[in-house]
């Protein structure tokens, strides 16, 4: 019966370690999605210094588990780490929610005619004319073998990334909060001080 113990509260110490590791690798990856030379404008929140800025909370969460582990019931563990451990993927979930990638590129109808340059870089980079459609402040003369309309070339760029987002959050978010509440619950009201000398006992 001890050994499974030992089984079950590594397991979710295992997985609390991992939702972390996901968090951090997630946020890196959606830094580089958002850094992309095909965004060339950017809503009032820029996404790669939201998500560069989440790298940062995510080692941050990571070391702070390790600090449970030796120290369950030190306070810094529940106002700081398990809290942002679960508040994090909400926002992340709250940002790449369906829909995200439209109101990403709302304003981009304004924006196109304001920065020629930049238009017509990515028009000549990705092989499209125009921001609707090649009637829509395209290259002149557009060329035959470009498609229709940027604005599909950068949805198509973004919805798939959004989704990655959305589904690796719902998955970070699950098993913080599943394996938070099995190990607070075990560590903190147990007599033991730390998850290592937990299992030694057990």
């Amino acid at each position: 019966m001890g050994s499974l113990k030992i089984i079950g509260i590594s397991v979710c110490a295992y997985v609390q370690l991992s939702s972390a590791i996901i968090l951090i690798v997630m946020s890196g990856i959606s830094y580089n999605y958002f850094s992309n030379e095909i965004l060339i404008f950017s809503p009032k929140l820029q996404h790669h210094i939201f998500f560069g800025c989440g790298i940062g909370v995510g080692f941050v969460v990571f070391i702070g588990l390790w600090i449970f582990l030796f120290f369950p019931k030190t306070i810094y563990n529940y106002i700081v780490t398990f809290p942002l451990l679960l508040i994090l993927p909400c926002v992340y979930l709250y940002f790449s929610q369906p829909g995200s990638s439209s109101q990403f590129i709302k304003d981009w109808d304004q924006q196109w005619s304001v920065d020629l340059i930049e238009t017509e870089m990515l028009q000549k980079k990705n092989k499209c004319c125009g921001w609707k459609n090649y009637t829509d402040k395209s290259l002149y003369p557009c060329p035959i073998n470009f498609v229709s309309g940027c604005q599909q070339v950068v949805t198509d760029y973004l919805d798939p990334r959004f989704h990655e987002i959305f589904i690796f959050s719902c998955v970070s978010l699950i098993m913080g909060t599943v394996s938070t509440v099995m190990l607070v619950a075990t560590m903190y009201f147990s007599s033991w001080n730390s998850f290592f000398s937990f299992i030694d006992v057990v």
